[in-house]
């Protein structure tokens, strides 16, 4: 999970491509930790794609989870040699801080996270996409697999 942070040219990186990070069967403190490491790699850009858009929304929108993830950092930065010298965050990390509030260092929603769903016909479509635009996000993406009958995105 932390190989991101010592990759120092830019990637695209799919999260999770043969699963879904949104499953009921992830943790939320599993998902605060990927976006910690999101959040610590403003060169990258995260694709994430679910077909579970109710939980993303629930966990993008949550003060909570802004909080968590603002905690998760900090236990990152703390135990591993990051943030590098010349690299920028998009927050400001003072390790040695006593604030209470980590989640004010955080830019939020990530910039360089896009949250996607996946749609396989007309109803899921119609099901997930509203959800997806109700989602605090950088991008917002549709991918239209497996193809299992005709999609109008027009409206």
């Amino acid at each position: 999970m932390e190989q991101p942070l010592r990759w120092r040219k830019p990637r695209r990186i799919f999260v999770n491509s043969m699963s879904d990070l949104f499953h009921e069967a992830v943790p939320d403190e599993f998902l605060d930790r990927v976006f910690a490491v999101m959040a610590l790699c403003p060169q990258h850009t995260f694709q994430i794609l679910t077909k579970r858009p109710e939980r993303m929304r629930q966990y993008c929108s949550s003060l909570e989870t802004r909080q968590r993830v603002g905690l998760a950092i900090h236990e990152l930065v703390v135990r591993l040699p990051v943030p590098k010298a010349g690299r920028s965050l998009p927050f400001e990390f003072r390790p040695d801080s006593t604030e209470a509030r980590p989640a004010m260092w955080v830019v939020w929603p990530l910039p360089n996270v896009w949250l996607g769903v996946s749609v396989e016909n007309q109803q899921t479509a119609d099901e997930r996409i509203p959800i997806l635009l109700q989602t605090p996000a950088a991008v917002r993406w549709v991918s239209y697999e497996p193809a299992l009958g005709p999609v109008d995105f027009e409206p």
